[in-house]
């Protein structure tokens, strides 16, 4: 009995309904499993390099590096190709996503307009792409790894770095010490500087290990593509962060407001007052009206 009123109640949620529509549906599917071919294709590019430091130059093989160089080019048309299915799937579901939002008339003109825009910007510009690239970051940290484990750990906290200064520069540009658009540029060209340090210092410290004879030359190249391939994933994904927190903050209003039951119209009552003037009671039921 409880499951059949839960069931109905899940039923009459619409904003519900529509999330749940959108997430299982073969176009949000079919795009995670692109993104995952996509990602497993960028780590084509660090196994050329290594093949070319490793095996072609030491032997001088003209028909190894033709044949891996035309390798290279035909994944990476089908990387160009799986890349456009993606962003049509993703774009068609996102406009699915909000036409039928509109359409159930979730009283979207009272939340806020920012939130509103935010969420029709993320579904619009390759959001859903970002955050999807961004799940499959423990790959390219994988393959560091096995390069060398320092190399992946590196990695790995300046990743961590990263995403704390995005969260930070994006606190003080909310702050009132930082309201002015000089500050926030400022605060966005120093997030970027210390990305692009991070990843030369990684490139730095892969050449320390070359030197110790713990990691081959092809290896370090390899390595500095991985991680700025990681980087640049990351830098998207917290680019569209703000957007995608903005989208999850109205889909709830619509979910609160959407389970919240209607309150019972109140009914209209009359209210009046009586006087009673030159009025006189008396026993037995006697009455007289006073002169």
């Amino acid at each position: 009995m409880e499951r059949a009123v839960g069931a109905r109640k899940a039923q009459g949620w619409p904003v519900v309904q529509v999330l749940r529509r959108w997430m299982s549906g073969p176009q949000f599917f079919s795009a995670l499993l692109l993104s995952a071919a996509l990602n497993a294709m960028q780590l084509s590019s660090s196994l050329y390099l290594f093949h070319i430091y490793e095996r072609v130059l030491p032997t001088g093989d003209r028909s190894d590096l033709v044949l891996s160089t035309g390798l290279l080019a035909g994944l990476f048309g089908i990387f160009a190709l799986l890349d456009f299915l993606r962003a049509r799937l993703l774009g068609r579901a996102g406009a699915s996503f909000v036409r039928d939002l509109d359409r159930r008339s979730f009283e979207v003109a009272k939340l806020r307009p920012r939130d509103v825009d935010r969420a029709r910007r993320f579904l619009a510009r390759g959001g859903p792409a970002a955050l999807f690239d961004a799940l499959w970051l423990p790959v390219s940290f994988a393959g560091l790894s096995f390069i060398h484990p320092l190399l992946a750990l590196y990695a790995f906290l300046g990743a961590a770095l990263i995403a704390g200064i995005a969260v930070g520069s994006d606190v003080a540009c909310r702050s009132k010490m930082c309201e002015s658009a000089d500050c926030k540029l400022a605060v966005a060209a120093l997030a970027k500087a210390i990305r692009l340090m991070l990843q030369f210092g990684g490139i730095g410290f892969g050449a320390l290990l070359v030197i110790e004879h713990a990691v081959s030359a092809g290896g370090l190249i390899a390595a500095s593509v991985m991680m700025g391939r990681a980087f640049a994933v990351l830098d998207g994904a917290l680019l569209h962060w703000r957007n995608f927190v903005a989208m999850a903050r109205t889909l709830g209003v619509m979910i609160a407001r959407s389970e919240k039951p209607a309150a019972p119209a109140a009914p209209d009552v009359a209210f009046g007052r009586l006087d009673l003037e030159l009025f006189d009671a008396r026993e037995g039921g006697a009455q007289s009206v006073r002169p």
